[in-house]
């Protein structure tokens, strides 16, 4: 997560966006409230970049993925 933080500080992106941007880990299946939360009670996102998505169980990426 450190890399993927400091890839958004050093990428060229202006501060006020990059102050929008929230770099968060997520283990597929589990509770999304966390990272959630900045989006608001009731919003979801409108875009998810998936990467390391090579599951034997795919069930809970697929939970991951509907929660959000």
């Amino acid at each position: 997560m450190e890399n993927i933080r400091y890839n958004v500080e050093h990428c060229g992106i202006e501060k006020d966006c990059q102050d929008k941007i929230v770099v968060e880990g997520y283990l597929w299946g589990s509770d999304a409230t966390t990272i959630l939360s900045p989006l608001g009670e009731t919003a979801k996102f409108d875009v998810i970049i998936l990467s390391d998505t090579v599951y034997m169980a795919y069930l809970p990426l697929t939970l991951g993925i509907q929660s959000l």
